[in-house]
C-alpha cells in the first residue's frame, strides 16, 4: 500500500542552495553551462525563516547541507548568521550537523578555523589528477582549477579536517577507471564517483560529456575489481561502499537507495521548495519554506502528488529481486525524464540489476553471502 505523508520524517537533510546556482568556476558539465547565471544570495529573512520552520518541524535530526553553485561566495559571515539562528531555534531534543559542498578554489585559513571550530562537513568536487579534472572543471577565462582545488584540499588536510571528494564520471573519465582508482588510492579521501547524466534540453556541451548506465556500470565493475584486489578497507569508494552494505543485507545512507527522498528536498536561494536540485522549475515547485512551516509543505497536495506519484512507481518494482538494494532507484537516473512511469522499462533499471547481480557475484566468489545473497 502507498503510504501517506502526513508526519514529517525524524530525519531531514535539505540541499540548500544559498547562492543559487552562482558559481566561480565553469565546469563544462554543468547544466548552467554556456548560461551561467548571476549570483544570488539568500537573505537574513530567507535564512531566519528556513531555520525556524525547519527546527519548529517534530524532526530531530538535521544535517543542513549547504550546495550550489559554490556556497563559499556567501562568505563566513552569512554562515556564522546561519549557526546563531540554528542555536537561537534549536529545541533540546534536536541534534543539527552542517556541511557544505565546494570546488575547494576559495578556501583560506579563514575558512577552515570556521570548519574546523564548528565541526561542518566538508566535501570537494574534484575530477580526479590535474589531466582528467582540468579538461571539465576550469575557470571562467577556460583554465583548469585543479592547482586552486589541490590548495585547498592541503589546507584541510594540514587542519586535520575530515573531508570527502565527489568526482562526476564523464565521457572522458569513464574511459581512464584505473587512473582515477589510482587517484582515489593515492589521495587517501573517501571518494563519490557520480555519474553525467544530461536531459534532451540540455546544452550541447552538456550532452556530449554525459555517460549512459551501461557504460557506468562497466567503468563501476572495473573500479570494484581494483578495489577488492587492493584489499585495503581505508579506501572508501562511493556508490561501491554503499552498493556492496546494500547488496549484503546492511542498512545503508545514500539517498540513491534509501527511496527516501523526500528527506533530502531542495530549498532555493528564495525559499523555493523543490524535490532536487535538478527539478528546479515550476513544474516541480513544492511550496516556499519562508511562508509555509514544513508540516504544511508535507501536507500540501503538490507534495503529496509528487512523492505519492513516486511511491505509485515504486508499486511495479515489487517482486524484482533487487528491490530491497535499489529501493527504485533515484530519479534523476531515469534519463533525465521527470514523468512518473515504470523504472523496469527503461536502460537505466537494466543497467542496475546487472550491476547488482555481478557485485553478488563476486563477493559470493569473495565468501560473502551474508543478507540477500
Amino acid at each position: 500500500m502507498v503510504e501517506s505523508y502526513t508526519d514529517t520524517p525524524i530525519s531531514l537533510s535539505p540541499v540548500i542552495k544559498a547562492v543559487s546556482g552562482g558559481c566561480n568556476l565553469r565546469c563544462n558539465y554543468c547544466f548552467y553551462s554556456g548560461n551561467q547565471p548571476e549570483i544570488k544570495r539568500m537573505s537574513v529573512d530567507t535564512l531566519e525563516a528556513l531555520t525556524k520552520h525547519l527546527l519548529e518541524s517534530p524532526s530531530k535530526h538535521f544535517n543542513f547541507i549547504w550546495h550550489g553553485g559554490e556556497p563559499m561566495l556567501l562568505g563566513i559571515e552569512f554562515y556564522e548568521k546561519a549557526l546563531e539562528a540554528q542555536t537561537r531555534y534549536k529545541r533540546s531534543d534536536q541534534d543539527i550537523r552542517n556541511s557544505l559542498q565546494t570546488n575547494a578554489t576559495l578556501i583560506n585559513q579563514g575558512w577552515v578555523d570556521f570548519f574546523k571550530r564548528n565541526s561542518f562537513g566538508v566535501g570537494v568536487s574534484i575530477d580526479g589528477p590535474a589531466e582528467l579534472h582540468d579538461l571539465v572543471r576550469v575557470q571562467t577565462d577556460g583554465r583548469g582549477s585543479y592547482d586552486q582545488v589541490v590548495s585547498g584540499i592541503n589546507q584541510l588536510k594540514a587542519a586535520n579536517i575530515s573531508f570527502g571528494g565527489i568526482a562526476v564520471v564523464n565521457r572522458i573519465t569513464v574511459n581512464h577507471p584505473e587512473t582515477m582508482f589510482a587517484f582515489i588510492k593515492d589521495g587517501g579521501i573517501p571518494m563519490a564517483l557520480n555519474r553525467c547524466n544530461a536531459n534532451t534540453d540540455d546544452p550541447e556541451e552538456v550532452r556530449k560529456l554525459a555517460v549512459g548506465p551501461a557504460e557506468y556500470n562497466a567503468f563501476l565493475l572495473k573500479i570494484f575489481d581494483l578495489w577488492i584486489n587492493e584489499n585495503n578497507p581505508a579506501i572508501k569508494i562511493r556508490p561501491l561502499d554503499e552498493l556492496v552494505r546494500a547488496t549484503l543485507g546492511y542498512h545503508t545512507e545514500s539517498c540513491s537507495f534509501l527511496g527516501q527522498c523526500e528527506r533530502y528536498f531542495t530549498v532555493d536561494f528564495n525559499g523555493d521548495v523543490y524535490p532536487c536540485d535538478e527539478f528546479l522549475n515550476d513544474r516541480y515547485l513544492l511550496g516556499n519554506i519562508k511562508r509555509q512551516a514544513v508540516n504544511e509543505l508535507w501536507q500540501g497536495g503538490d507534495f503529496r502528488r509528487y512523492y505519492l506519484g513516486r511511491r505509485g512507481v515504486i508499486i511495479n518494482c515489487e517482486g524484482c529481486e533487487w528491490m530491497d538494494v535499489c529501493n527504485g532507484g533515484c530519479i534523476r537516473d531515469w534519463e533525465g525524464s521527470k514523468g512518473m512511469f515504470n523504472p523496469k522499462e527503461i536502460s537505466f533499471c537494466e543497467a542496475k540489476r546487472s550491476l547488482f547481480q555481478t557485485i553478488k557475484l563476486r563477493l559470493s566468489e569473495l565468501g560473502y553471502t551474508r543478507g540477500i545473497i
